[in-house]
């Protein structure tokens, strides 16, 4: 945790400067960017964990109590799975006895190999491939549902798998497998990031879905039936469009251009395919039964996010499906669209882990952390904001690129793209990134997700409180430092700063200012810094075992080709055949809880010790103490939005957003 208090910050001036730059020069020494990584040349990282970044004991102690959870839940898992195998044996007679001996063998051995991985990489070395080493094949294949749902043993259940039922819900499954709950995870799932407004016409810069490029890769007629209160009722697409109620989830960019073979992997000699689904949703006022029906209430009107139409492909001839078989697909038991939105689910899981989390969050952060340390000395006003939003960031990355995103490891035996592809489509995302595009104040209408027409979305709405009280604390802060846009416009080291975040060579985060002149500006962009360290990456870290820890509703790997119309699927367990194995379900289960169980502070909260000030400078400690009242009330705001959501959204509450990215 930080010092009792932080020295009364300073602008660099004469009389200081000589000290200044010996310290920044020292500094420059430990923090240096490589771009070593192959596949993330246009992601720069830095070299090593400098002194300083290595986590505390306490962190360490967080993890560890986290780490013995699963391990705990990871041996009930193997101890009765062992338990079927050697039943197994022993119901074969003479012939089981000697299957007996070669799976002791087996297991003996890969225990070894587990605990000397273990010893070498660290706790998430056994969620590779343990159970494949020591347990035959055939053990992991799933026999029923209740099998990934028996995974979850000693843990608590995954929110998804602990929904109330409700009257209102009439859909088939379980509420986490119904309709309403597919859409309202665009809204307030564990990745909110893909959601487009379909539009006719694409503003400049916008972000939206151009239907006429839609359109070009889809089958699918403008008249469609949409299941609404009253029944069935065919609507138009164009009429959707022009009054702002059709959106998107595209996939394209998880198969790009090129040869999809080479991006697909295989584990354990089994094919794993990639998803490059298209997503139709309808904002329907008149929601049908299994949606609520007084959720998201505008000036009087409800409304639900209800998905219409999945195509399973970018192409023409992909295989189109619909809730309610408007395409009169060949569906025994409605199979086929539950499987299409797996391959959503599974889609927006691979574009999260990639994109979304590592990333839009870790890596952006990375740059931020290492430009800081080499440029602004330890007293600059911005050093002593920033310092506990940068917290264990270069840590947590540094072994994530040693165990995590490696060629072999947790990611390429959970995550269906093969690692490379990966990799490739972080640098693709960081080259299309632009700083200003990710701004609260700009993404949600750039995506064309406004508040006037899309009524209910949660993410957006909790987050906006917490980005104004974000945006009220740091223009405070910097008034007191910073007495006009003079003072601004002349911190050589604030000018320095900003040149390395936005040079190619160092930072290289596209679109960042050139140059800041003003208080305002200074402030949006601090301000974005301390969001995306906090509530943005609380946004995509902190639902994954939430609302992706049941594997039969979300996974990050599909293990079968995707259905065509004329596909029988008859048979129930059928949609067993694209779910992943035990092993890696467990394996998946058990990262995703380490990622979203271990939080080390508390927005706004920078005290060790909350009697003591954090700030020694009054005026820094009042402006603080206001941001906390704000985020106070903000805790409040969306405890009462929860009580009228489906299910509450969590992932926004200020006490369940830590100061930085440290998991």
């Amino acid at each position: 945790m930080p010092a009792m208090y932080v020295p009364v910050p300073t602008l660099p001036d004469r009389d200081s400067a000589a000290q200044r730059e010996a310290q920044l020069a020292l500094s420059r020494t430990a923090y240096n960017y490589v771009r070593s990584y192959p596949n993330l040349e246009a992601v720069p990282m830095c070299a090593g964990v400098p002194l300083g970044e290595e986590f505390s004991a306490a962190y360490n102690a967080l993890v560890a109590q986290t780490s013995a959870q699963i391990a705990e839940n990871f041996a009930v898992n193997v101890r009765r799975l062992l338990k079927q195998e050697i039943k197994a044996d022993l119901d074969k007679g003479f012939g089981g006895v000697l299957q007996l001996k070669e799976d002791v063998q087996r297991l003996v051995e890969g225990m070894f190999a587990a605990a000397a991985e273990a010893a070498q990489e660290g706790p998430t070395a056994i969620l590779k491939s343990t159970l494949f080493d020591i347990l035959r094949p055939d053990q992991l294949q799933a026999k029923d549902e209740s099998d990934y749902e028996r995974l979850v043993d000693t843990l608590p259940k995954p929110q998804m798998m602990a929904i109330e039922e409700k009257a209102w819900m009439r859909g088939t499954g379980r509420p986490c497998e119904q309709d309403w709950f597919f859409g309202y995870l665009q809204l307030a799932g564990f990745n909110t990031t893909n959601l487009r407004r379909v539009v006719d016409h694409k503003a400049p810069g916008s972000k939206a879905l151009a239907w006429s490029e839609l359109k070009a890769k889809m089958t699918i007629p403008d008249v469609v039936e949409v299941l609404c209160r009253y029944g069935c009722a065919s609507l138009s697409l164009s009429k959707m469009i022009s009054d702002g109620k059709l959106y998107a989830c595209d996939y394209a960019a998880l198969i790009g251009d090129g040869d999809l073979e080479f991006k697909e992997s295989c584990l354990h000699d089994k094919h794993r395919y990639l998803p490059s689904p298209i997503a139709l949703f309808y904002w329907n006022e008149s929601p049908p039964e299994g949606y609520p029906l007084d959720y998201g209430q505008v000036n009087g009107r409800a409304g639900v996010l209800q998905p219409i139409a999945i195509q399973l492909g970018q192409t023409p001839d992909s295989a189109i499906f619909s809730p309610n078989d408007a395409f009169r697909a060949k569906d025994g038991n409605k199979l086929k669209w539950r499987i299409a939105k797996y391959f959503v689910n599974v889609a927006c899981a691979i574009q999260h882990e990639s994109v979304a989390h590592l990333g839009d969050c870790h890596l952006i952060m990375e740059a931020v952390a290492v430009a800081t340390h080499r440029q602004l000395a330890k007293e600059h006003p911005l050093f002593c904001l920033l310092e506990p939003h940068l917290r264990f960031t270069i840590s947590i990355n540094d072994g994530a690129s040693h165990n995590l995103i490696v060629p072999g490891g947790v990611v390429a035996a959970n995550v269906g793209a093969n690692i490379a592809w990966t990799l490739q489509m972080v640098n693709d995302a960081r080259k299309a990134w632009r700083w200003g595009e990710n701004s609260p104040d700009q993404v949600f209408a750039l995506r064309g997700l406004d508040a006037d027409q899309l009524a209910a979305y949660p993410f957006r709405d909790d987050t906006l409180l917490l980005w104004r009280a974000i945006k009220d604390f740091v223009s405070d802060y910097v008034a007191i430092y910073y007495t006009s846009d003079h003072a601004v416009g002349t911190d050589r080291e604030l000018k320095a700063w900003v040149d390395e975040l936005g040079s190619p060579e160092h930072g290289n985060l596209p679109g960042f200012p050139v140059t800041l002149k003003t208080r305002d500006q200074l402030v949006e962009v601090v301000a974005q810094m301390i969001y995306t360290a906090g509530p943005l990456h609380a946004s995509v870290n902190y639902g994954q075992y939430p609302f992706a820890g049941f594997a039969p509703s979300v996974a990050a790997a599909i293990y079968k080709a995707a259905p065509t119309r004329d596909d029988p699927t008859d048979q129930e367990t059928q949609y067993l055949e694209w779910l992943p194995p035990l092993d890696v379900a467990l394996y998946t289960v058990s990262f995703v809880y380490l990622l979203s169980s271990v939080q080390f502070d508390v927005l706004g909260h920078y005290a060790s010790n909350p009697q003591h000030p954090h700030f020694a400078h009054s005026p820094a400690q009042k402006a603080l103490e206001a941001f906390q009242a704000a985020l106070a009330q903000a805790e409040v705001t969306i405890h009462q939005r929860n009580l009228e959501r489906p299910i509450p959204y969590l992932f926004q509450l200020p006490s369940r957003v830590p100061n930085s990215i440290s998991i």
